[in-house]
């Protein structure tokens, strides 16, 4: 992991401990690298999808309230 975020292994030990918080580029990557959404690492939707479109009704109605 670190070698894909080009950090050193001990920034992700700092991440894992909440020692230092990812940024939000940082979250960016991870979403990219583990191919999901950035609100499904973040615990804000429950299905791994990489978009909107691929939300159903009531996650499209939330996404849509959080982005507006």
């Amino acid at each position: 992991m670190a070698t894909l975020l080009n950090v050193k292994r001990a920034v992700i030990s700092k991440y894992e401990n909440g020692i230092v918080a990812l940024t939000d580029e940082t979250i960016i990557k991870v979403a990219e690298i583990f191919n999901v959404s950035t609100d499904y690492l973040l615990g804000i939707v429950d299905k791994r999808c990489r978009n909107k479109y691929d939300l159903d009704n009531d996650e499209k109605n939330h996404y849509l309230t959080i982005t507006v």
